[in-house]
């Protein structure tokens, strides 16, 4: 696993200014395939290869299924792409407002190829008076929702995520987000994506802290998200200011996340951090806890991290903690994922044993990985 990482990162960072490999080599093919896939960085690997390594030594088997990756990607990313560009049209015949995030604006924006990045869903933060207009807008162009999960739409195995207002962490109310389309000052910063008028993105510095908060709440968990903000980065590098970023984090209460990503990319080698950057980032006081994940991330074990736990303690104070358990176990009924439209004691019961075991089985993982 851990010459199958390192060559993941040494691949990963030829795009991004990291030096030729000299002899490339693993110990195993599939580990290495299995890694890259999870990392979800086939794509970009092969592409790195072809644009600036042609001369290596992998083997034909691992270059053949590489490239399978990238026009599997390529394939299914066009297709998404098609599917966007009918979704955006129908809000903005709507007049619908909307924020598009993440990879749908990442993978034709930030990355050269469209078999670069690979993209799950597309995800929509849109008002929440506004869900019955949007909802009609998806089953207009042929999306269809699960009747016991309203926000989430499907389409031949291209899917839509619906965010009602913020990008909220369980759908939990008052859980802290950077993205929140009742935020004046957030919209105003906002881009027109694509030259529509109604459908907007967020700026680079709003998608870098959005995103690092989208890794914590994921407990770090691919590498090609990482690579995103990475990418950002590079995409503004001559208009780019550490400081404005800065400025937004702690507007949004989000340092602790931007701070553990930033450290990540700069220990990985991924992007050159300023030393003064990171320390009026690190100035937030860690706990026991959060400096041990902190140090697993930096070892690059991100399996081993809890990001429920983290997200938890990025929130500033144990009231608003214990308010944001309490408000994920007793969600508001229309935002209730993947249960029976008419809410018993039970289902608020499976709830709690949810979210608990989700934070004890992550915590047992990171404490075993602790003890090493």
């Amino acid at each position: 696993n851990i010459l199958s990482n390192d060559l993941i990162l040494q691949l990963t960072r030829l795009g991004l200014g990291g030096a030729l490999i000299k002899g490339l080599s693993f110990c195993d093919q599939d580990e290495f395939l299995t890694a890259a896939a999870k990392e979800g960085c086939t794509g970009l690997i092969y592409y790195n290869l072809i644009q600036y390594q042609p001369e290596h030594n992998l083997s034909k088997t691992v270059c053949h299924q590489l490239e399978q990756e990238y026009l599997i990607n390529s394939g299914r990313n066009l297709l998404i792409d098609n599917q966007l560009g009918e979704i955006c049209d129908q809000f903005e015949a709507r007049k619908l407002k909307a924020l598009t995030i993440r990879g749908a604006v990442f993978f034709d924006q930030i990355y050269p190829e469209p078999g670069i990045r690979p993209l799950i869903d597309m995800d929509f933060v849109v008002h929440k008076d506004d869900f019955d207009r949007a909802r009609g807008a998806l089953q207009e162009v042929g999306f269809e929702y699960h009747e016991c999960y309203p926000f989430f739409f499907f389409k031949n195995d291209i899917y839509v995520d619906l965010h009602l207002d913020s990008i909220n962490y369980w759908r939990i109310k008052n859980w802290p987000s950077a993205v929140d389309i009742n935020n004046e000052k957030l919209m105003r910063r906002s881009v027109a994506f694509r030259g529509y008028t109604h459908i907007r993105s967020l700026d680079c510095y709003d998608s870098i802290i959005h995103c690092s908060e989208h890794l914590m709440r994921h407990s770090f968990d691919r590498l090609i998200w990482f690579l995103d903000i990475a990418y950002l980065v590079r995409k503004e590098a001559s208009v780019f200011q550490w400081d404005e970023l800065v400025c937004r984090a702690k507007e949004c209460r989000a340092q602790k996340a931007v701070y553990y990503v930033l450290s990540y990319l700069n220990k990985m080698n991924y992007c050159s951090v300023p030393p003064h950057i990171l320390g009026d980032l690190g100035c937030v006081s860690l706990n026991l806890f959060e400096k041990k994940n902190f140090r697993l991330l930096l070892e690059n074990r991100r399996t081993a991290l809890s990001g429920d736990l983290m997200s938890l303690y990025a929130i500033e104070h144990w009231g608003q903690r214990v308010q944001a358990l309490w408000n994920g176990i007793f969600i508001e009924q229309e935002k209730f994922p993947l249960v029976r439209k008419r809410l018993t004691p039970l289902s608020y019961m499976n709830r709690f044993f949810r979210l608990a075991g989700r934070m004890i089985r992550k915590t047992a993982s990171n404490i075993r990985a602790s003890s090493f």
